[in-house]
This record gives structure tokens, C-alpha cells and sequence, in this order.
């Protein structure tokens, strides 16, 4: 079976695809700190339904290009990670990352056939995705549309998962 994973701030949703249909959802807790108990997490509750992984597909909030997590406020050890490599190590099948908004752009453009269109996510943070001319558009740092991480007003008295104020 083929793995989407989408990885939250306090969850990891997994889906689990076969011919090309969802066949079971679950989730894993995030309540995590480093990366390594978060890759084990997720692929031991994989492999305890399945020892034949034949792909994973991965969306993380954060600023991400190629497969490397730039930054990501509310998963900080994440930065700096080329989480494509961190789960490759653990199993022998092809792993693709992107952001998460991005993700969520890109497959509802594809189900509902359009060439452009512009997605917003709620949950743990606010992100946004782009897809013009059924292209994501990812910005110099993978940085291009993420709204929820924007520098709005120091009065506003809310720490962001970053360490700052005003976002």
C-alpha cells in the first residue's frame, strides 16, 4: 500500500492507499520532541499494519523546498531537517515531502479540475497554498503563501510558536 502522512502540530494523520483508494485513516499522537520518536511513531504504526510500504507521501507545516523543513514554528525539530532522508533511512521505498498547505492546494485543485486556486488551512497554525497553471508555488524558501506567519502587530499579545510576538 502507498502512505500519505500529513503532520501536525499535534497530529499525524496517516491514510492508507490501495489501487488508488483510501482504505483506513488513523492518527498518531505528536506530543513529541525530537525527530527520531516521531519517525518511529509513525512508521511503527504503519509497519503494524503493513511490512510491503510501496510509498509515502508526506505534507509538514513550514517553510519547506526539496524534501528540506526550513523552519516550522510549531515543530522546531524539524528545522533544518531533510525529513525525506529521516524516513528513507527506515524504509525502502520512495518518500516525497511538501508543505502541508501546499498538499492540500495541489489535491483539491486535482479533484476538482481546476488550473488555479488558492487554499487556506486552519489548525494548529494558519497556512495557505497556490497552484497556478497546475503548478505549486512554493516561493524562494518554500515561504510563498504561508499567511499564519506573518509579523502583524507587536500589541497583539500572542506568542507564536516561533518565540515572537505579533505574528
Amino acid at each position: 500500500m502507498y502512505y500519505g502522512i500529513d503532520i501536525g502540530g499535534t497530529t499525524a494523520k496517516i491514510g492508507a492507499f490501495e489501487n488508488d483508494k483510501l482504505v483506513k485513516t488513523w492518527a498518531v499522537d505528536m506530543h513529541v520532541d525530537s525527530l527520531e520518536t516521531m519517525v518511529n511513531n509513525i512508521l511503527d504504526s504503519i509497519k503494524a499494519i503493513d511490512d510491503n510500504i510501496l510509498g509515502i507521501g508526506i505534507d509538514c507545516p513550514g517553510f519547506i523546498t526539496d524534501n528540506l523543513v526550513r523552519s516550522s514554528a510549531n515543530l522546531h525539530f524539524l528545522d533544518g531537517v531533510n525529513l525525506k532522508d529521516a524516513f528513507a533511512k527506515k524504509v525502502s521505498c520512495p518518500v516525497r515531502v511538501i508543505n502541508d498547505a501546499n498538499c492540500h492546494a495541489l489535491g483539491e485543485a486535482m479533484y476538482k479540475k481546476m488550473d488555479n486556486i488558492m487554499f487556506i488551512t486552519l489548525g494548529t497554525g494558519v497556512g495557505g497554498g497556490f497552484v497556478y497553471n497546475n503548478k505549486v508555488l512554493e516561493g524562494e524558501f518554500g515561504s510563498f503563501m504561508e499567511i499564519g506567519h506573518v509579523h502583524v502587530d507587536d500589541e497583539y499579545n500572542f506568542r507564536c510558536g516561533c518565540g515572537q510576538v505579533g505574528c
